[in-house]
């Protein structure tokens, strides 16, 4: 018999491990006088749906009652609360303070640190609006991780208004705003030199403590963003007054979710983990969706991820999770020549031949190599195991990793295409097959491009030999990487779309950027150098 994915069992001494955590948070929340409440572990859907953005919502577990009512399991907490207060608790005299530790569900791939079942643990302030209500929220964060041990957390902060007034002033509105966002958040700066004015790439870089302040005051063009500017600097300052001020920092690429959140915003992590431990932020509109009309703001915490950041800073090996330089992660095969050569142009002592060692660390320790497989390293580099690689775009389409694109390093160059028998003639307009089969490596970028076209197809996926699957009837068309044609030209096959072109880029881990922000902006404007030497 085996346990579903994403969930687990509690062994005695795990539990009483987890159990008192909890008890230590509680006791904070408790001393900030938050009163606990519990809702139940499933919900409408519909008050889910009234209280998330798109993309949380589609990771609901669903599920129907005997009178056909859709029913949800929780994705998080804060949307049941606003749900209770709206009903139960509106004659109540505001502001309200809650607090709870709660399990919650989300149906999504399992990994460390993300599970479908989880514990939240976290508090809401409802009816307060300002920055002392603001700043409440990131001194009790900071008061809980150090309460836990995790006295060196550290905390970024932002507020989505000024984000929203730089794109005001440049001109950028509507659809093209939420796409510029989404790569704002995802810290996308590649896409964004390439799609947007060089001062939303400018924003989405700068990360910092006072002086950030007057680089993005010009940037702002709106007295709403101009308002949430001075806000954010007024938060700082509380948490320098309570003595925080060297482990509050702004990065205004900080939007968390786009839908949810209408102003302040922040995030806590730890140098052992590659993702936020805790965030949260103001969400105004809310409460008035669920017919109540009262602000809101609040923050929570994953206790799994925090006894995952504990266990490892308490490990016989903790060293290995706090490497004081950076580490990078190098793929092998057609990208690796020229990878070392632009990161010894960068500066960089990159050994000469690893051999069959895997990973090298330079004789001063500032520096540590990692020799991957192209396809391994957004995998190393999501979860902090490297703290920034060069990989291909082809490989980033493939592979589900949360990492921030901060280059186009320009070499590599191939394109992803859509390839048939000449003979067949596709490339001349003949009409394809109406049960059409498509070999490639490359499934979700051919599942995107078909479905785009709405072009039924079935996709069969091959790591090997793909231009021989036409020859031998496997499929009608092949999706795959080509740089000179060649092996297309030798089977005998022609191009008849391209997809994309692909080149090698260079990625970072989106905390490791933030605990190691000097050294990487040094790395990156070092490469942009040597890549403009190279043309």
């Amino acid at each position: 018999m085996r346990l579903p994915a994403g969930v687990r069992d509690w062994l005695p001494h795990e539990l009483a491990r987890k159990r008192a955590l909890e008890a230590t948070i509680r006791g904070v929340f408790e001393r900030w006088r938050y009163a606990e409440v519990m809702t139940p572990g499933f919900e409408r859907f519909d008050v889910i749906e009234a209280g998330l953005g798109e993309e949380l919502t589609e990771k609901t577990f669903r599920f129907s009652d005997r009178r056909a009512n859709t029913l949800a399991l929780r994705p998080e907490m804060t949307t049941p609360i606003a749900r209770l207060v709206s009903t139960r608790m509106r004659g109540e005299k505001l502001p309200l303070r809650l607090s709870y530790v709660a399990p919650a569900y989300r149906f999504e791939q399992p990994q460390q640190g993300r599970m479908q079942e989880f514990t939240q643990a976290g508090v809401e302030l409802i009816g307060a609006r300002g920055v002392e209500a603001d700043s409440e929220m990131l001194l009790m964060a900071l008061e809980t991780l150090d309460a836990i041990g995790l006295n060196d957390a550290r905390f970024d902060i932002n507020d989505a208004a000024i984000v929203d007034g730089v794109l005001d002033g440049l001109g950028i509105h509507g659809d093209a705003a939420h796409r510029c966002k989404i790569l704002i958040a995802e810290r996308n700066i590649a896409a964004l030199r390439a799609q947007f004015p060089a001062e939303v790439a400018e924003l989405a870089m700068l990360r910092g403590d006072e002086h950030v302040f007057a680089t993005v005051r010009r940037l702002c063009r709106t007295p709403r963003s101009l308002e949430a500017l001075d806000r954010l600097h007024a938060i700082r300052g509380r948490a320098i007054e309570r003595g925080y001020g060297e482990r509050v920092a702004i990065d205004f690429a900080l939007l968390r979710d786009l839908e949810y959140y209408t102003g302040f915003v922040f995030e806590g992590y730890v140098r052992e983990l590659g993702y936020a431990v805790c965030g949260g932020g103001r969400y105004d509109t809310l409460l008035p969706r669920m017919g109540f009309d009262a602000p809101a703001v609040g923050w929570a915490v994953g206790v799994e991820r925090l006894l995952i950041a504990l266990e490892r800073r308490n490990a016989p090996a903790a060293h290995q999770f706090t490497f004081d330089g950076l580490t990078i992660a190098i793929p092998k095969g057609l990208l690796y020549e020229e990878s070392v050569r632009r990161l010894r142009a960068a500066g960089l002592d990159v050994p000469d031949d690893p051999g069959r060692r895997l990973v090298i660390e330079t004789a001063d320790q500032k520096n540590r190599f990692l020799f991957l497989r192209p396809t391994d390293v957004p995998a190393y580099v999501e979860f902090g195991a490297a703290d920034c690689g060069i990989v291909g775009a082809d490989v980033l389409w493939e592979v589900d990793r949360y990492v921030s694109e901060l280059a186009d390093l320009g070499f590599g160059l191939c394109r992803l295409v859509v390839a048939g028998r000449r003979a067949d003639g596709y490339h001349e307009g003949a009409p394809l097959p109406t049960f059409l089969r498509v070999a490639t490596k490359f499934t979700r970028s051919a599942e995107a491009y078909f479905s785009e076209r709405d072009l039924p197809a079935e996709i069969i996926s091959l790591h090997g030999s793909v231009e021989l699957s036409p020859l031998v009837g496997l499929a009608d068309l092949i999706v795959d990487l080509v740089a000179t044609g060649k092996t297309l030209r030798e089977h005998d096959l022609v191009v008849v779309d391209e997809i994309a072109p692909s080149t090698a880029r260079f990625v970072v881990n989106p905390i490791r950027f933030r605990t190691k922000y000097d050294a990487l902006k040094t790395l990156l404007a070092n490469l942009q150098g040597s890549a403009a030497a190279a043309k």
